[in-house]
């Protein structure tokens, strides 16, 4: 994966798919085996205390270096456990070198990486989302791989339990190979013809074929040669149902879908997990119904089941897929950023009003005062003669001459009105 040549095909098949980078969000898968997921039973306590009392319970059930791992959480609502109220939380942790390597290489292709999630998150998208209809029920998702299996407890949407076994395809092949060894001891198995005959068999179950070897294939002799592989599966599936509905005290899985890698052994698969357990099962088919698109119905059911994983990471969303480069610490910062320009927009628009109050007001005072006004030139001009600027100043001055007059007769007379007085 650090080579050129793979950084190069990485880079030409997302913009093959997807075209301009910069228009979508591109997010990646990790392997779920490098991450530990657990739930929570959390008293309930004051939201300021949650935080810390999530990670140091989570941090009791398993040792957490904030150094060299990564920790989030999810709130999954309220329950009832033995009378008593508290929260289900679902918790998980993931190696940083994990994250920081993933980010690094789609970094070096000029990516920026919207999220990095695993297949049991990818798988809730599609439940989340009501991509296909399942209801809120309690059900299972078997996903089985090369080298393991996996199976997903979901309840009300919400990933409640995971758990992997060792035995996948290969292990499958492996039994195959054991029992033709039994019937012919020195032949050795040819995968590349066997994997043929496989899938010609899958497209075809009701089909027998003879080979040069004078094997008779069909779906009865395939079951017979892997039953073992599948005893070993169907042991771990039925011991983890079985657990989470005793001992974790939950419901128990009302149907379980199945996916698996594309092999050829996927009808004996479902065939054989519906014979042996009590839970309904059927292929996990991401496009039933409306989702059925042209692009999908040439599919076979095989290749839509193995599509199911792929699917889910293309309905990835910060706001409801846990994410490995987004945890609540981000959330948090985000939320902070928020109420910050909350307060600043709610700030200046209290200033706003406050300008436009003044406005108003000054607008009012302006309307009362030019009534005023109005009413005063009325006033004036019922006043006759009707007085004019150049009328005023000409009694203005008659008014100084008059004064002047009577101030030199004060003047003139003073002494005669003393003696007069004194007299």
């Amino acid at each position: 994966r650090e080579s050129a040549e793979f950084k190069d095909l990485l880079r030409s098949s997302l913009v093959s798919f997807a075209g301009s980078l910069a228009a979508c969000d591109v997010w990646a898968m990790m392997d779920a085996t490098e991450v530990n997921v657990n739930h929570l039973k959390i008293p309930r306590v004051p939201k300021k205390q949650l935080e810390n009392v999530i990670f140091f319970t989570a941090k009791k059930e398993n040792p957490i270096d904030e150094k060299d791992v990564v920790f989030d959480y999810e709130m999954q609502g309220e329950i009832t456990d033995q009378g008593i109220p508290k929260y289900s939380v679902m918790v998980y942790t993931v190696p940083r070198s994990v994250v920081e390597k993933a980010r690094d290489l789609f970094s070096s292709i000029g990516v920026d990486l919207a999220g990095i999630t695993i297949a049991p998150f990818a798988i809730q998208n599609i439940f989340r989302t009501k991509w296909i209809a399942v209801g809120d029920g309690t059900f299972a998702s078997l996903f089985i791989g090369n080298d393991f299996s996996r199976i997903d407890i979901y309840s009300k949407n919400n990933l409640v339990m995971t758990r992997g076994v060792k035995t996948g395809i290969t292990s499958m092949m492996e039994a195959m190979d054991e029992s033709i060894a039994e019937t012919i001891p020195e032949k050795k198995l040819d995968k590349v013809h066997i994997k043929n005959i496989l899938q010609e068999l899958s497209d075809n179950p009701g089909k027998s074929i003879q080979d040069e070897d004078g094997i008779h294939w069909n779906q009865s002799t395939i079951l017979d040669m892997i039953t073992p592989a599948l005893e070993r599966l169907i042991r771990q599936i039925d011991r983890t149902l079985e657990y989470y509905a005793t001992s974790v005290g939950y419901e128990k899985a009302e149907k379980i879908y199945v996916s698996s890698v594309l092999s050829g052994f996927h009808q004996v698969l479902l065939t054989y997990i519906s014979e042996q357990l009590a839970t309904p099962t059927e292929l996990f088919d991401p496009f039933e119904g409306k989702h059925s698109v042209t692009a999908a119905a040439s599919l076979s059911p095989a290749d839509r089941a193995s599509l199911v994983p792929v699917v889910g990471l293309s309905l990835s969303d910060a706001k409801y897929t846990p994410n490995a480069i987004y945890t609540y610490v981000d959330k948090n910062k985000e939320l902070t950023g928020k109420m910050i320009n909350r307060g600043i927009f709610a700030a200046f628009a209290a200033v706003l009003v406050v300008c436009l109050a003044f406005i108003v007001f000054q607008v009012v005072e302006m309307g009362q005062l030019g009534a005023k006004r109005a009413k005063l030139e009325q006033e004036l001009s019922l006043f006759k003669p009707l007085l004019s600027r150049e009328k005023v100043t000409a009694l203005v001055e008659d008014a100084k001459n008059r004064y002047q007059i009577t101030q030199q007769y004060s003047k003139k007379y003073r002494g005669m009105a003393l003696i007069s007085e004194l007299s």
